[in-house]
């Protein structure tokens, strides 16, 4: 479902019901919190 979330568009999500909108809002911010560590990681070894 991971390449299907990068591809989706604007019709794609006007087609979505509240529960699969939700459900893709805890996927992207479970993406961005592993985007945020992998950055922090990255500062650490760089400092």
């Amino acid at each position: 479902m991971e390449n299907d979330l990068i591809n989706i568009t604007n019709e794609d999500l006007e087609k979505l019901s509240l529960e699969e909108l939700a459900d893709l809002k805890i996927e992207l911010d479970d993406l961005m919190s592993r985007i945020d560590d992998m950055i922090k990681m990255c500062d650490e070894i760089i400092n």
